[in-house]
This record gives C-alpha cells, structure tokens and sequence, in this order.
C-alpha cells in the first residue's frame, strides 16, 4: 500500500471513529441527573425553571413533568425555552 492510500485509509478511518465515539458517549448519561441552567445576563434568574414562565410544555422541565430545572437524562427534550419571540 503506497502512502498517498494508506493516508486516505487513515482519513476514513479517523471519520468513522468521530461518527461513532460521540455517540456511545451520549448512551453514558442516559439515567443520570442533571441540572440546567440559562441565564442571560447578570440577573441570576434561571429561564430553565419552570416558575419563572418560560419553559413551554412537552419538555421534563416543564410543569406537570418534572417541574425543576433538575432533571434525569432520558434522551429526549430534557430542557426547554421560549420566551415567544422566534
């Protein structure tokens, strides 16, 4: 195998461990507690609790879910913001 193969062998397979690391990486905290935090300013107000008004439903979140921004990683939409303006 001359050089300019074996680089491009090396190339590819470098790419198919990135596809495939992150992704086994993200599995590890499934199940785990998390705590999200979004904070725009200086304020100390966190967006991600759901008593402040800005955190619409379908998220774990949310009100009627987990009503905390402290949540357990399932995989899905764990946090969520929308302060109505796109």
């Amino acid at each position: 195998m001359n050089l300019r193969a074996k680089f491009a062998f090396s190339i590819g397979f470098l790419g198919l461990l990135c596809l495939m690391l992150p992704r086994s990486a993200w599995a590890d905290v499934v199940g785990t507690t998390v705590t999200g935090s979004l904070d725009f300013d200086s304020d100390n107000i966190n967006f991600y609790v759901p008593a402040i008004g800005f955190v619409p439903a379908g998220y774990q979140n949310s009100a009627g879910a987990q009503d905390s921004n402290t949540v357990v990683i399932v995989g899905g939409n764990e946090f969520g913001f929308d302060d109505g303006f796109e």
